[in-house]
């Protein structure tokens, strides 16, 4: 309850950073750490953030994906098939016996891997000038 949306922040940088489309089969995420607990009292506890990824924009169906230690805040999901894929995240204060936020807004991409380039014919050769 201590940490009851501390993310709003979080999850507004989340949600604006990585909406849209990628041509890639990576998808990098990154964020604001929090900075003060709800009350507004700073926060200088952060023991890790958890990301949790889905299908669906309302972000109900997001399993945990991994945990991130410390105070890195950015992840790089990689090696992902064609498809949309939405996370959200979760502060952990290391105070307090590992106090949870609520979890930050949901923020989707949609992956899309380019195809593989079309084989060219090799170019003309032995040109010669008489």
């Amino acid at each position: 309850m201590i940490l009851q949306r501390i993310v709003f922040i979080l999850g507004f940088i989340v949600g604006c950073l990585i909406a849209g489309t990628v041509f890639a089969d990576t998808n990098t995420l990154t964020w604001v750490n929090p900075t003060q607990y709800t009350d507004g009292t700073p926060f200088a506890s952060l023991c890790c953030v958890n990301i949790y990824r889905g299908a669906k924009a309302d972000g109900r169906d997001a399993l945990f994906l991994i945990q991130i230690k410390g105070i890195p805040a950015s992840y790089a999901d990689l090696n992902m098939a064609p498809g949309t894929y939405c996370y959200k995240v979760q502060a952990i204060s290391s105070k307090a016996g590992d106090v949870y936020s609520d979890f930050s807004a949901v923020a989707c991409k949609t992956v899309i891997v380019p195809p593989a380039p079309k084989p060219q014919p090799k170019p003309p050769s032995n040109l010669t000038n008489q």
